[in-house]
């Protein structure tokens, strides 16, 4: 019976074969039960009976023990399925980073949990494995087989908790999430397409925006954060291979004696044998196979679409507050200091005021709480700060309300005492009445545009009462005095009126006899001015300085005479008299001589300081264009005075000096003509025959005048117009050789780039054919013999350019057939190995010459190399020759095959063979 119950445990377990060495050692010990021994048989009960129950007892025990520990290993990993790694209260909204802290501590129990089950796996594991340890090798597979399986187990639990977990962080975020047996999408509360809130962000306007507490981006962190964490949480689980034999290793070394034990190899643990297929993979923590499970990954990957819905949708609710942007964005300081500087009505104060207003009801309405997907939006702190906006823009727009309001008050009582002060000011003089009577004209003119301004300003301050405005008490006593004042001043006009009335007659007798005694003295400065002017032309009595002094005080003398008249023209105004007389005429006539006179004397002035300037600079350093430039002005200037001031003999004086100074502006611009060279200046010179230094310091315009240049004008012109034709010629001489000094060939490294080619030539031949033609033209002119020998240099230079470039393009394009054919083909080497090696040497020397060209391209230098031209000519005739060997080879082939005859040379280096 004990036997039968064994097996009949044993059957219940996938690892029977566990138990095969135990099997084994009860069958030998019951064995001779079965063979030898009989009830009969001596001491049978006694002996072998007890011997074998006893025996059977401990195996049984050993089976029920194996069962309880899978038992137990179920109910931990069942219990590690069912652990939640994360805790989330229903109906609960958490704020701020309550919900964080609140996962970090619930992962901290997780932690310790887990730890604990795993722990009692592992005891009960080594438990086992130390009833199995001294089996056979078989036995030990089997063992092997068996920790492969609890390791499945508790990862499979593991995966169970973590998808799990991930899920109920899903349903709190989307209204569909992942179930959690397959990785297809359900619909999370009865198909209800919203979650209810469980996190809260407060709108808040900070740093002129509209942003949220926490950010968007602070909420997904967050999520995803603790969507890593809580899977990062399994970490504390070891795989049970790895955990078995660290734990089985501390047990051995607890037993083993500290001196050593010759069994102490025998205690250390069997190697798990891992399958194949799983070698990779038993590398891997539980944690790092689960953070990459499909599933886990699709549950991962749904939270953050879950929270990208979210956060687009966060967005959107935020844009509902831009049409409010206005209350924060505008300058309120710039925007009150713009709308302070038009003119505006009062009704438009009205409606900004009201419109304002409106604006904080639309705010006080707005939604306080507005749930979002799983977010439960609070606005109260974006409220209270859009409404205080709205109280600062309606105390910005009412400060200035009352600032207008009380800039015109005060204005009003200023006027009202400024002009009754000035009025009750008695006249003495005609200067006083004058002021007296004008004042009076201006102020009985502004009453009714002073009284108009009454009632604007009363409806300013009725509105800023309907504003609930507090006006200064000091403000409302001012405003109240404007009838008394305004009657006041009304009064005053009335007395004012009288007194200037009485004052008239009395001074009208003294006026008439000031205005003849006038005219008599106008009369004399007239003559005065016409008798002692400088009108005359400068003959060495009067200087340029004495005459301006002379102008000088006789405008002193024209002022005195001008504010006689203009205080008595005040006078004659007063009594309505005519102001108009010929001493008023005869006063502008002089002052006109006077002006005219002074410009003329100060161009005359200008001339001479302009003239001494001149003729002392260097010659060398004149700059003719400035001398005909300032001579032009002087001219038109001269000519325009001339129009009034022709009778005056200093006007005809200076005209006379410019008009010859022009005269000779011609011979100066032939002597500054940059053409001119050393052999110009020595005809010149021989002409002359005086010898001069035109480079010389002292070589002056005054010297050109002194040594009587002027006098061979149209020599030295044409001396000048040759020049400047040769000047042409030595120009494009000039330019040819910078063309070349700067033009360079156009390299390209070939194929693999272990050589160089010319790419195109065509801009050197264009330039060639330009410069060939400029050449021709020059020998063609009757100036080219100064410039002989370097243009016949040219010729000869530009020709051997154009013919050595022709070769080495002609070299090239016979190069680059020849070496795709040399190069690539080793049948054409062994068959023309002469050629090969002639092209060998051929590629040899078209790489130096062109590395020493990509080093220096420029194609002046370059074709001059020595012995180019020739080394070019060389290799032509080589590869003429090797192309002639070539033909001769491919006839060779035609001939033995016919039909070769319908290939073309190229097809038939193609065929192999």
């Amino acid at each position: 019976r004990d036997y039968n119950s064994i097996l009949r445990g044993i059957a219940m377990f996938e690892e029977k074969r566990l138990f095969m060495e135990k099997i084994r050692s009860l069958d030998l010990r019951m064995h001779p039960g079965f063979s030898k021994l009989t009830w009969a048989s001596a001491n049978v009960v006694e002996f072998f009976v007890k011997e074998a129950r006893r025996h059977a007892t401990d195996i049984n025990k050993v089976v029920a023990d194996f069962r309880d520990s899978i038992n137990q290993i179920e109910r931990n990993c069942k219990q590690i399925g069912e652990t939640s790694l994360v805790h989330i209260r229903r109906k609960v909204v958490y704020k701020d980073r309550a919900f964080e802290k609140k996962q970090e501590r619930h992962r901290v129990k997780v932690r310790e949990t887990l730890t604990r089950l795993h722990q009692e796996i592992m005891t009960i594991m080594a438990n086992a494995y130390f009833v199995f340890k001294s089996d056979t090798p078989e036995v030990k597979a089997e063992w092997n087989n068996f920790v492969i399986k609890v390791d499945k187990m508790v990862e499979s639990a593991l995966r169970q908790t973590v998808k799990a977990s991930l899920l109920e962080i899903a349903r709190c975020i989307i209204a569909t999430a992942p179930s959690a047996s397959s990785s297809s999408s359900v619909v999370v509360g009865g198909g209800a397409t919203e979650v209810p809130p469980f996190l809260q962000v407060n709108v808040v306007l900070e740093l002129q925006r509209v942003t949220l507490q926490p950010s968007l981006e602070e909420l997904v962190v967050m999520v995803s954060m603790i969507a890593k964490e809580l899977i990062a949480t399994i970490d504390v689980v070891p795989r049970i291979e790895t955990a078995l034999a660290d734990t089985i290793k501390a047990r051995t070394a607890s037993d083993i004696p500290a001196d050593g034990d010759a069994n102490a190899e025998a205690l250390a643990p069997a190697p798990v044998a891992t399958p194949v297929s799983s070698s990779s993979r038993s590398k891997l923590t539980f944690y790092e196979i689960i953070a990459k499970d499909e599933d886990v990954l699709k549950i991962f990957s749904d939270i953050l679409n879950g929270m990208k819905g979210a956060t687009d949708r966060l967005t959107h609710y935020l844009l509902n507050w831009d049409k409010y942007k206005h209350l924060w964005e505008l300058d309120k300081d710039a925007f009150i200091r713009r709308y302070a500087k038009t003119v505006r009505p009062l009704s438009s104060f009205e409606m900004d005021i009201l419109k304002q207003q409106e604006t904080q009801l639309a705010i006080e309405k707005e939604e306080t709480i507005t749930p979002v997907s799983f977010i439960r939006v609070d606005c109260s702190q974006l409220k209270y700060s859009l409404i205080a906006h709205c109280a600062s823009w309606v105390n910005k727009f009412t400060g200035l309300l009352n600032s207008q309001a009380l800039t015109e008050l005060r204005s009003l009582h200023d006027l009202f005492e400024q002009n009754i002060m000035q009025l009750k000011v008695q006249p003495k003089n005609l200067d006083m009445l004058k002021q007296s009577i004008d004042l009076l004209k201006q102020i009985q003119d502004d009453l009714p545009r002073i009284e108009a301004r009454f009632e604007p300003l009363h409806l300013q301050y009725r509105l800023l009462d309907r504003l609930d405005v507090q006006i200064p008490p000091d403000e409302a006593q001012l405003l109240e005095s404007i009838a008394p004042q305004w009657a006041a001043l009304r009064q005053v006009l009335v007395e004012a009126d009288q007194v200037v009335r009485s004052r008239k007659e009395r001074f009208k007798a003294d006026l008439v006899k000031q205005q003849k005694d006038f005219q008599s003295a106008v009369t004399a400065f007239r003559e005065e001015v016409m008798a002692k002017a400088p009108f005359s032309t400068l003959d060495g009595t009067i200087t340029v300085d004495d005459a301006l002094d002379s102008i000088t005080e006789f405008r002193r003398q024209y002022s005195l005479v001008r504010e006689k008249e203009t205080k008595l023209n005040s006078g004659l105004a007063i009594f309505g008299m005519d102001t108009t007389s010929t001493s008023s005429k005869e006063i502008s006539i002089t002052l006109r001589d006077l002006d005219l006179l002074e410009k003329m004397w100060m161009l005359t002035d200008e001339w001479n300081k302009a003239w001494v300037d001149w003729k002392t600079i260097r010659f060398a350093n004149l700059n003719c264009q400035d001398l005909e430039s300032e001579a032009s002005k002087f001219q038109k200037r001269l000519v325009k005075l001339g129009r009034d001031i022709k009778h005056m003999e200093v006007w005809a004086s200076l005209k006379d000096r410019i008009d010859q100074f022009k005269a000779t502006l011609p011979l100066i611009l032939d002597l500054k003509n940059p053409a001119l060279r050393a052999r110009h200046w020595a005809q010149v010179q021989e002409d002359v025959g005086k010898p001069f230094n035109p480079e010389a310091d002292d070589f002056t315009l005054e010297s050109v005048f002194a040594l009587g240049l002027d006098q061979f004008h149209e020599t030295i012109a044409q001396l000048s117009l040759s020049a400047t034709k040769e000047l042409a010629i030595e120009e494009s001489l000039r330019n040819i050789e910078e063309q070349w000094a700067d033009l360079n060939l156009d390299l390209v490294p070939h194929k693999d780039g272990g050589h160089y080619r010319l790419r195109s030539c065509e801009e050197i031949f264009q330039v060639l054919e330009d410069n060939q033609v400029t050449l021709s033209t020059m020998k063609a002119s009757r100036f080219f013999f100064a410039f002989e020998q370097q243009v016949e240099y040219w010729e000869r230079t530009l020709s051997h350019i154009l013919e050595t470039i022709e070769i080495m393009l002609q070299v090239q394009r016979q190069w680059r057939y020849l070496e795709n054919i040399f190069v690539g083909s080793e049948d054409i080497r062994r068959q023309l190995p002469a050629e090969s090696a002639v092209f060998d040497k051929v590629d040899s020397n078209w790489r130096g010459v062109f590395d020493k060209l990509v080093k220096d391209p420029n194609v002046l230098r370059g074709t001059k190399q020595d012995g180019l031209f020739e080394l070019m000519m060389d290799m032509n005739a080589k590869l003429e020759k090797i192309q002639k060997s070539l033909d001769q080879y491919l006839e060779t082939k035609r001939m033995f095959f016919p039909r070769f005859y319908f290939l073309s040379n190229d097809d038939l280096l193609e065929i192999p063979g």
